[in-house]
């Protein structure tokens, strides 16, 4: 495979908390990977994806953590609380 010709959603998020496009990397994080997956007899690929997993959700939270102190420095109280809202849906 050529990894130059493939696209994923986890990428671009990857590359936009890199380079600190957050709101990007917001928008791009739309739940759970790979929800509901199971492979029956592949006990270390369960282990990567659900460490994955992990991994991209606290990413995530904190991605959105940013954005509500952000937007609280910036006073805009609404938007902060929007942001804190789904950090801590992201976390549940």
């Amino acid at each position: 495979m050529n990894r130059a010709q493939l696209c994923s959603d986890v990428e671009k998020f990857r590359r936009a908390v890199e380079e600190g496009r957050l709101q990007e990397a917001a928008a791009l994080y739309r739940g759970e990977f790979l929800p509901g997956l199971h492979v029956a007899g592949a006990p270390a690929f369960e282990r990567w994806f659900v460490s994955e997993r992990f991994r991209l959700r606290k990413q995530a939270a904190k991605v959105l953590g940013d954005l509500a102190g952000d937007a609280g420095y910036e006073s805009d109280d609404a938007r902060a609380t929007e942001w804190a809202r789904r950090a801590v849906e992201v976390c549940r």
